[in-house]
């Protein structure tokens, strides 16, 4: 397993982050990245400064409404139509990168145009995310939604279903179902050399910028990490520091912040959780994947949910219960099973093998 592609969403910060950190994990590898974005959003400095070699492409992306708060279903539908012959050009462009690169293994962090792209080219694949814990039996959802939770998994098993494998990013241990794998999180080394303490100030990051007006509103001073290239990379406004996407410097600020208040990022959550910070997680309006990480949260104790970043009582939030042994225990559990999955080339996909149920007794007992 010599020549790995990475095919990474561009939406956010959390596939980033998890291909930063995996790529931490498999050291003398050949890794090529490509990654899915749209125009509103640049490839942030963190990413590039890691990859330099990264190249984006046209991919789907959410829409959200005229206040950048809340995502916009039909929106996004209807947005998507012009561009069709702008998606077909990229998956073809993206397919004979494919071909020319040769990988031994494609992992794809929840890329949908780079997973169709990849179909049928005989290549192991291995789907990435949180994501497909939503499509493992004992994953909570949250009332009232059964129209959208169908949507979401037949939005899975459309993009990703082809896949050797599904490895599900959880912060807490579950069994194999199917071909869904459970996995600890992916979180960079930096994170384990960090020292927290508990300053006076509350943490918070918000991918739409739409949300800066909601910030601010707590009794306790504010570090805002958002996701605005038009403003300076730090602006005081009041009692908010607001700061350009930066991955070290959010770090740094977390291992050292009060309590962090953000929506509803698979990512952020677990690094909080493994420093012990208390948690509110406000999932952003309309965003059904982030409404589960939330109620999938509360109801581990990881974090509370809030419905709003102006309704939300600080002093009610508390460290989280969690393993952190689980939380780091990814180094042990995902580098054997991507070579496996990648010496099974020539095999078809089934259940997940006996190496797979040891990989997660293996974690499981360790933490």
């Amino acid at each position: 397993m010599q020549r790995i592609l990475f095919l990474v969403q561009g939406e956010g910060r959390g596939h980033m982050t998890q291909a930063i950190a995996l790529a931490q994990l498999l050291p003398g590898a050949q890794i090529r990245v490509l990654v899915g974005r749209s125009p509103q959003r640049r490839i942030p400095e963190f990413f590039t400064r890691v990859f330099p070699a990264a190249e984006g492409f046209d991919s789907l992306n959410f829409a959200f409404d005229a206040r950048q708060r809340s995502v916009n279903p039909l929106g996004t539908f209807l947005s998507s139509l012009p561009k069709l012959p702008r998606y077909w050009r990229a998956l073809r462009t993206v397919r004979s990168q494919i071909r020319a690169f040769e990988p031994d293994l494609i992992v794809n962090f929840f890329e949908p145009l780079g997973s169709l792209a990849s179909l049928g080219l005989g290549i192991p694949t291995v789907a990435l995310g949180h994501q497909f814990l939503f499509a493992h039996p004992q994953t909570p959802f949250p009332a009232g939604f059964a129209w959208e939770r169908r949507a979401f998994r037949s939005y899975l098993r459309f993009f990703f279903g082809h896949s050797d494998r599904l490895l599900a990013l959880s912060a807490y241990p579950a069994p194999p179902h199917r071909r869904i794998v459970v996995v600890p999180p992916l979180l960079r080394t930096e994170l384990y050399a960090l020292r927290p303490t508990r300053k006076n100030f509350a943490l918070t990051y918000v991918v739409n910028r739409g949300y800066a007006a909601d910030i601010g509103r707590w009794p306790l001073p504010t570090v805002c990490f958002w996701d605005n290239p038009d403003a300076p990379r730090r602006l005081k406004e009041g009692r908010v520091l607001f700061h350009r996407i930066d991955d070290r410097a959010y770090l740094r600020f977390m291992a050292h912040c009060r309590c962090l208040v953000t929506t509803a990022g698979f990512e952020s959550m677990c690094e909080a959780a493994y420093l012990g910070k208390p948690m509110v997680l406000v999932p952003v309006e309309g965003h059904f994947e982030q409404l589960c990480n939330a109620t999938d949260a509360a109801a581990h104790s990881l974090a509370l949910h809030a419905k709003s970043f102006t309704a939300i009582d600080l002093a009610s939030a508390r460290p989280p219960q969690v393993d952190r042994d689980w939380l780091a225990a990814a180094g042990r559990v995902i580098p054997p099973l991507l070579a496996e999955i990648a010496a099974r080339r020539h095999k078809p996909a089934s259940a997940p093998p006996r190496s797979e149920e040891r990989a997660f007794h293996s974690a499981a007992r360790s933490s």
